[in-house]
């Protein structure tokens, strides 16, 4: 397939799905941190509030 082959409305709908799908990727995954990192941000944030 050569670039030329492609309707020129693909483009655009192919980057509309990504960016939605990158949305609801950043909306609903959730990360988890190893233990270890969760406890330094909690101690951080608790020294921060001090």
């Amino acid at each position: 397939m050569v670039c030329s082959d492609i309707l020129p409305g693909m483009i655009d709908k192919i980057k509309k799905t990504f960016q939605d799908n990158k949305k609801k990727f950043d909306e609903k995954i959730v990360w988890n941190l190893p233990l270890e990192i969760e406890n330094q941000i909690r101690q951080k944030v608790s020294k921060n509030q001090n």
